[in-house]
């Protein structure tokens, strides 16, 4: 469940690691897509008969933005590899960008990695592109979204005030986080084991409950200010 009706300009595509290390940055990452008024967009969610790659595809087609987490590029523990699919996914996204039509070229992304430049290192070819850290902290992760979406959402809506009140966004995922246990166990749902689409569907519902209150506290601030300056003298 998403607040915003699907349209090409309000999908954000997520490529990231769905390990259990980095759930805790995968979950600020769709709080703050959620809370900037945008629909968070990953591979957990669709499901059917079409193989990976081609639902991707449509995914990365569909969405017009998207954010690429490059951290795991480390030889795996169990394996010895490295995963390379984040970065794969990358390309497909400047490629789609590059060479599509004309709403395809108006794509926009943002890369994350532990390190600001580290990717000099293994994937020096996307020098000039903006790439942001999040030092493996959700909290950054949340920080470097909400920045990146501020303009994002005065393009959408040509509104620059924050879309969850005057509150950090920071503020609003500890009590977020906070709420999260009493939230899942309204919704019936083990926190331990919970779904990608329960998470959403949480989140989005927090949300606009949150902002709503917001907007309302905004109201009457506005009104007491009006107020006052009516009474001058």
């Amino acid at each position: 469940m998403v607040i915003l009706p699907s349209e090409d300009s309000t999908k954000i595509f997520i490529n990231c690691p769905f390990d259990d290390k980095y759930e805790p940055i995968f979950r600020a990452i769709i709080f703050g897509i959620i809370a900037n008024g945008f629909n968070p967009v990953c591979a957990k969610e669709k499901k059917g008969s079409t193989n990976r790659l081609d639902k991707i595809l449509d995914m990365i087609h569909e969405c017009g933005y998207s954010i690429h987490d490059i951290s795991r590029v480390e030889k795996d523990k169990d394996t010895g590899y490295p995963r390379f699919n984040m970065a794969f996914e990358l390309g497909i996204s400047i490629g789609c960008q590059k060479f599509g039509n004309e709403e395809q070229q108006k794509k926009d992304f943002l890369i994350f990695d532990i390190d600001k430049y580290r990717y000099r290192n293994f994937l020096s070819d996307i020098s000039g592109k903006d790439l942001v850290e999040h030092n493996d902290s959700p909290f950054e992760a949340l920080q470097e979204i909400n920045s990146w979406l501020g303009t994002k959402r005065i393009e959408k809506s040509g509104k620059p005030r924050d879309y969850i009140g005057s509150k950090s966004i920071e503020d609003f995922y500890k009590e977020f986080t906070d709420d999260f246990p009493l939230l899942c166990k309204q919704a019936k749902a083990d926190k331990n084991k919970l779904a990608h689409h329960e998470y959403i569907y949480i989140a989005s519902k927090w949300l606009k409950k949150k902002k709503k209150t917001e907007d309302i506290k905004l109201e009457e601030k506005i009104t007491l200010t009006d107020t006052i300056e009516t009474k001058k003298p």
